[in-house]
This record gives C-alpha cells, sequence and structure tokens, in this order.
C-alpha cells in the first residue's frame, strides 16, 4: 500500500492501485474502501494525517490506518497510501458489541434540525466525578428530562432518563443465567462431595477393627482422626487435580459453544485465580467431608469392637443414619438440579415453537452499508438498490430477492408514533407507537411473509409517487379494531430528508396493504405495531438484501460475493449467511443456558444413582446374616428383593420430597430465563420425581438380586 491517492470535492476516493497487503492475513488482495473522513473536515482540520478504514477482500477484515497528507489542491486532499502507524483499540476493550472499528459520530444538518427532536436513539457514556454516587447523577439525569419536557412537550413528553453502572448495563441480563449456573456448579460439588463422605464413611466402618487395635496400642483420637483427615485430603486433592486437567479441555469446549454477545466470555480462561479458587475449594472439601467420619471412627467402642473384630460391625446406628442422610441430601440436591433442567428444557422447546412469522429455509441474507462517499445522494442509492436486487436474481436458484431495512429478529429497527388521519390529535405521550422498515417489492413473497389483504409494494412505488405503506396485523388489530384499514390514511412522526422531493418525506400515507405478523426482536417478545414503507420512497444506506434460492447455499454466498463485486468492487458487505442461523443466534442464550445446566443435571443424577447404589449395596453387605437367616426361616427371594428395594426407594423418596419443598422455592431464580412456563410447572416436578424414583429403584435392583441369592448356611458361618 504505497500508492498515492486523493479525496475529491464529492468525497470519492481515487487511487492508482486498488490492491496492497492485508495485515491480518497476509494476502495481496483487493482493498475496499469502508470510511474515510470528508474533505470539508481535512481540509478544516488541516490535518497531517488522514484516517481510512479498508477492508480485505480476502478475509474481510477491516482495516484502520493512519496516512499522511501529501498535499491540499484546490478540488482535493490529496495523501500517500502508506501506512505510517496502525491504530488500535486494547486488546480486550469490545465495547460495544464487538465493533471491528471506530469512526467519529458525525452528524448532518437534517440531525442538528431543531425540529428533529423526535429521535431518541442513542446512549451516552460518561464516568462519574469523585465522590459522586450513581443516585446523585440519576436524579440530576431526571431534573434534566423533567427541564427538557416543559420546554419540548412534543418530542419529550414521557420521555426521562436512567444512569445505570457500565458493569450491570453489560452483564445485567446474564447475572441470573450465572447465578443459576454457579449455584448448579455448587450442587454438583456437593452431591459429589456427599458420594465421597459416604465413601469414607463406608471405609471408616470397614476399618473399625483396624482403629480398634490402633487404639489399644496406643493411638490417640487425634493421631487417628489427622490420618483419616490427610487420606480425605489426598483423595480430594487427586481428584482436583484431574478436574482442573478436564477444565482445562472443558472451557474451549465451552468457548465454542457459547452464544455471540456473552459479555466477556473470551476472557474465561483456567488462569491463576481460578487455580487458587480451585485449590482452596479442593482442599476445604478435602478437610470439611473427611473430619466428620474421622471424628466418628474416633469416638468408636474399641472393647466392643475388638470384641466383634473377627465377624465384622455394621458400623453403629450413628453411621448408618449419617449414610441414609448423605444419600437423601444428593437425591435432594439431584431434584433442584433435574427440576431447573427440566424447565428450561420445556421453555426452550415452546421458545424454538414459536413462528417467527417468515420462512428462513433456503433464504442467505447479508448487509450492505453503502459509502456515502459514492452513494451520498438518494438518486444515486435507488439506483444501488436497483442493481443489486437484479443482480441477486442471476445467482443460481434464486426465486425472489428483496431489500429490507432491519432483518427479522436482528434487534434493528426504528420506532415512531402514527397518527391516523380523521382521528382527534393524540396528547405528547399518548401518541400509537409503531416500529418501522422500508421493503422493495417482493420482499414478503421472498421471506414468506403471509399477504392477509391488499397489495404488496411495486415499482410505481418510487421517487415521486405518492407515499403509501404497509401495516402488519397487530397494527391494525391494536388500531383499527373492527374496520378494514385498507384505503386509510397514518402520518408518522418521522420525516425523511430525499433529494428526489428537495425536501422531507413524511412517512406514512394510504395503507395499501396488510401482512402477517413478524417477531421483529425476538421469538420471546409480544408482536407490536409495525408499518412497511416503500424503500424507493425514503432510502437508507444501510440495508439488508435478502435471497431465497433453491441451490445449495455454500453455491448462493460464493455467487452473491461475485455479484457484488461486479457492481462495485469497494462495495462492503458483511452478516453473509443463511437466515437460518439468524432464527438459531436469536435462540443461542437460551440453548446455551439449557444445555449447560442439562449436563449439570446429568451429572447430578449420576453421582446420586452410584450414592444411592453404594449405600444400599454396602448395607446389604452388611445384612448379610441378616438376610440368610431370614431365608432360612421361610422368606423367598422376592420377598427379600423387595425388602431391600424398600429400604431404597424409601431414602430416594425421603431425598425427592426434600428436593421438591427446596426447588419449589429455588425455581424463582429461574423465572427470568423461563418462556411461557411457571417455574411452578407441575408437569416437571412430577416428571422430575418419577424420573429419580425410577432411576433409584433400578440402582436397588443389582443390590436387591444378589440379596435373594444369599446362601444360607454361608451366611451364618460367615
Amino acid at each position: 500500500m504505497t500508492t498515492p491517492a486523493f479525496l475529491d470535492s464529492q468525497n470519492r476516493l481515487h487511487r492508482e492501485s486498488t490492491s496492497g497487503e492485508c495485515p491480518h492475513c497476509g494476502t495481496v488482495s483487493h482493498l475496499s474502501l469502508l470510511a474515510c473522513p470528508s474533505i470539508a473536515r481535512v481540509r478544516a482540520d488541516r490535518a497531517a494525517k488522514v484516517g481510512v478504514v479498508l477492508q480485505c477482500d480476502a478475509c474481510h477484515t477491516p482495516i484502520f490506518v493512519r496516512y499522511r497528507v501529501r498535499a491540499w489542491l484546490e478540488d482535493r486532499v490529496e495523501f500517500h497510501l502508506h501506512p505510517e502507524q496502525v491504530e488500535h483499540a486494547p486488546e480486550r476493550f469490545s465495547y460495544p458489541e464487538n465493533p471491528d472499528v471506530w469512526v467519529p459520530l458525525v452528524f448532518s444538518a437534517n440531525d442538528l434540525a431543531q425540529d428533529n427532536r423526535g429521535s431518541h436513539w442513542m446512549g451516552v457514556i460518561g464516568r462519574l466525578a469523585p465522590n459522586v454516587t450513581v443516585a446523585q447523577a440519576t436524579s440530576e439525569m431526571v431534573a434534566l428530562t423533567k427541564r427538557l419536557e416543559q420546554q419540548f412537550p412534543e418530542s419529550n413528553t414521557g420521555m426521562t432518563a436512567k444512569v445505570i453502572p457500565l458493569h450491570e448495563y453489560m452483564v445485567g441480563d446474564v447475572r441470573p443465567a450465572l447465578l443459576v449456573m454457579f449455584g448448579a456448579v455448587a450442587f454438583v460439588l456437593l452431591i459429589a462431595c456427599a458420594n465421597v463422605a459416604n465413601l469414607l464413611l463406608v471405609r471408616a466402618a470397614a476399618r473399625e477393627s483396624e482403629m480398634a487395635v490402633r487404639t489399644a496400642l496406643g493411638a490417640g483420637s487425634w493421631r487417628i482422626v489427622r490420618q483419616l483427615v490427610t487420606e480425605s485430603v489426598l483423595l480430594a486433592v487427586v481428584g482436583g487435580v484431574f478436574g482442573t486437567l478436564l477444565a482445562l479441555w472443558g472451557v474451549d469446549l465451552l468457548l465454542a459453544m457459547a452464544p455471540q454477545g456473552l459479555p466477556r466470555i473470551n476472557e474465561v480462561s483456567v488462569n491463576p485465580t481460578v487455580l487458587l479458587f480451585t485449590a482452596v475449594v479442593t482442599a476445604l472439601t478435602g478437610v470439611l467431608f473427611g473430619v466428620f467420619p474421622a471424628l466418628d471412627a474416633a469416638r468408636a467402642n474399641v472393647s466392643g469392637m475388638l470384641k466383634d473384630g473377627m465377624r465384622g460391625s455394621s458400623g453403629g446406628i450413628a453411621s448408618r443414619r449419617a449414610r441414609n442422610g448423605l444419600v437423601m441430601a444428593e437425591m435432594a440436591l439431584a431434584v433442584v438440579l433435574l427440576v431447573g433442567a427440566g424447565l428450561l428444557i420445556r421453555s426452550f422447546s415452546k421458545l424454538i415453537a414459536v413462528d417467527p412469522g417468515f420462512r428462513a429455509e433456503r433464504v442467505v441474507t447479508f448487509t450492505i452499508a453503502a459509502p456515502e462517499t459514492k452513494y451520498g445522494k438518494y438518486p444515486e442509492l435507488r439506483a444501488l438498490a436497483n442493481q443489486i436486487v437484479e443482480r441477486m436474481k442471476r445467482v443460481p436458484g434464486t426465486q425472489n430477492a428483496a431489500i429490507v431495512t432491519g432483518l427479522p429478529l436482528s434487534n434493528m429497527m426504528l420506532r415512531t408514533s402514527a397518527h391516523i388521519e380523521g382521528t382527534p390529535q393524540e396528547r405528547p405521550g399518548e401518541r400509537k407507537v409503531t416500529d418501522v422498515a422500508m421493503a422493495t417489492p417482493g420482499y414478503f413473497a421472498t421471506m414468506g411473509i403471509a399477504m392477509v389483504s391488499g397489495r404488496d409494494f411495486t415499482d410505481r412505488d418510487g421517487s415521486g409517487a405518492p407515499v403509501v405503506s404497509i401495516i402488519n396485523q397487530e397494527f391494525a388489530k391494536r388500531y383499527f379494531p373492527n374496520e378494514n384499514p385498507i384505503g386509510r390514511r397514518i402520518t408518522l412522526g418521522w420525516e425523511q430528508d430525499t433529494a428526489a422531493t428537495g425536501g422531507n418525506m413524511t412517512l406514512g400515507g394510504e395503507i395499501v396493504g396488510v401482512v402477517g405478523n413478524v417477531r421483529r426482536r425476538g421469538l420471546s417478545d409480544e408482536v407490536t405495531p409495525e408499518t412497511y414503507a416503500s424503500f424507493m420512497q425514503p432510502t437508507f444506506s444501510n440495508f439488508s438484501v435478502v435471497v431465497r434460492s433453491t441451490a445449495a447455499p455454500s453455491t448462493v454466498i460464493s455467487a452473491i460475493r461475485a455479484q457484488v463485486r461486479e457492481i462495485d468492487r469497494d462495495l462492503p458487505i458483511s452478516d453473509l449467511r443463511q437466515l437460518t442461523e439468524v432464527v438459531a443466534a436469536s435462540v443461542s442464550r437460551p440453548r446455551f443456558y439449557t444445555m449447560v445446566l442439562g449436563v449439570f443435571a446429568a451429572i447430578a443424577l449420576v453421582l446420586a444413582s452410584v450414592g444411592i447404589y453404594g449405600v444400599i449395596s454396602y448395607a446389604v453387605s452388611l445384612r448379610t446374616r441378616e438376610l440368610g437367616i431370614r431365608i432360612a426361616l421361610g422368606a423367598t427371594g422376592s420377598q427379600v428383593s423387595r425388602l431391600v428395594l424398600q429400604q431404597g426407594v424409601t431414602l430416594a423418596l425421603a431425598g425427592v420430597v426434600l428436593g421438591g419443598v427446596g426447588a419449589y422455592w429455588l425455581t424463582r431464580l429461574l423465572a427470568k430465563l423461563l418462556f411461557d412456563v411457571s417455574p411452578k410447572d407441575p408437569l416437571t416436578f412430577f416428571g422430575v420425581a418419577g424420573l429419580l424414583t425410577a432411576i433409584a429403584a433400578l440402582a436397588c435392583y443389582v443390590p436387591a438380586r444378589r440379596a435373594a441369592r444369599v446362601d444360607p448356611l454361608r451366611a451364618m458361618r460367615d
């Protein structure tokens, strides 16, 4: 990139070469112009350097560089395309929403017009002065909005301001989910610790004779406790090391599955802080869940254990109760996790079943941001839009193609007031509200949006023609109840400057059609009134293109790139993808939350099942003599199996009841994550209870079968 270039009086970039080496991918390819300063600004600032944004056609990465100005000529500013310095933001700085390039915000004369105060779309970032609280800043901003409301009632009635800490603004909507996930991790940890504690209790009971001998030979209680706690900590450390190694792999998997836009997700890593936290938790769990079995072993009756030493021991009533209590706790915690996962699964299944109002299959979409340096006038934009639509129809297998501002489910829309002509003028703050989108003819057919009544836009609805609009069913239902809106006229509270009319165009006009409702913001959001204007009347420089084709998506995408390149090699395109990907991205967060909590619930279910299996198996081994006597006295194998199953299922049912009570209170934390499902959904609660009870019974089946096959003679002899 060493050739001279200049901006002419119409802000068009001229250069002798259109290729250069990309600093990102290293290839030599065509570099398209994305943005550059106006000649008036450069001349006014007498800048020594000019910032220009290019885009590599090979990797489609924006490149922001500064170039030295060579001369200020009469009708142009000439500078040399030799970058002296590449400007980069800090590596982890990605506010807002992971941008590639930051450019100065410049307002047009129309933006700054005194009568254009109805657009409230900007946010402000500021740093509080020392010793100023958020509450004080909020109070001052509210007072300011009150003064604006009094000064400009037409545009500012009902408008207010709220000061939110940036951290809260960025993570506020994911905080409930993070708290739920943290709770799930804690529950899984507790279940695992309960399993380990049960294991240690069983080992302590099996080693009663050993501990009795040690005590008889002079070992004090503290020494026995220290030995058993050391074994527990060692077991926890080994588990912690393997868990950390698993986490190194799991973090990469988590990042690969994480949805886009999750705050600071790219900063997640196994760093020293995480390792320290893991070490502390590992040590604490090893000590806390090892000290109780150790104390139980140290307090045992030495003479009684020595008498029973050769015949084994039941481990004592206290030890047996502790084991049963731990199993019930495991089952209770598993119930809470399974209920939470079940609620999220039901919520997600209902969410993806919502009709978005369009057919996303076999539709490819992309976004065009026409540079104002080349397409700053409306005739040029209209010509570009027409050319793009015609070129897209040449893509293999294309059935239709169209342009729209604000793709559904993209959360990109314009909102303004609406007034129905012939009705009393509403007072400020009580006006009807509608979302606004601009579309070309054929958009509704391309998207598969139902045309309920009236007609679509046509080529006649262009520059200089009467202004027309198409509304959705929600608009008709809310603002035209029990009447036909076709032929009625509306006035939108938004004017658009158009070069063709020589002034501002007021959107609205005659309603010529009614179309089906489309989920504009997300599948979980309510349908809102929406008005479509003809794209060829108030043209926009940023718009989305939709192409419906029967060809393979990869073929369509390649053909789209080629067609756009033939139109204008400097025309940047972004977000080139299938519309099904847009739909999937709109539910990526609930899918991610459901999947993660589901994995935790599955782990909890396995651990709880293993726990109850271990306790029942050990209970059968302790009761071998008793079961042998029962069989010798005439009990059948099925009766013995039923006895063992009854013990296990009783423990499971007790845990399920306790877990159900806990889930009833804790699932309130999931309310913000659920869609069309109550946190107290009875189907989920009873389904989880039945599932967990059945799995517990299955876990007890093997020990029950073993108990039914006990040999009475061997049992009484041993």
